[in-house]
């Protein structure tokens, strides 16, 4: 029984457009002919202070925003909630 599927995830304070909102701009700056994110992910955004349905729509407009701006996003995680977010580039 090893392997990451048996890894247990535990909900935790991420907000995860806001973050690649930082990193965006940041590779938008750059001088490249391709721009591509890689993301991590432990599943959805949750922050437990706030609605989840805004921060989920957070993320979806990020991704947009990202698109728009020519950055590819490509995204690994744990288990399948992410799809939501990035499709297939899950």
């Amino acid at each position: 029984n090893s392997g990451i599927g048996n890894i247990e995830v535990k909900c935790s304070d991420n907000s995860d457009g806001e973050s690649l909102k930082v990193i965006g701009k940041r590779l938008i700056k750059e001088n490249s002919k391709k721009k591509v994110l890689f993301v991590v992910t432990d599943g959805k955004p949750f922050l437990s202070d706030c609605d989840v349905a805004v921060i989920d729509q957070d993320l979806k407009n990020t991704l947009e925003w990202l698109a728009k701006n020519k950055v590819e996003v490509f995204a690994f995680g744990f288990n399948d909630q992410p799809k939501e977010f990035y499709g297939e580039r899950y």
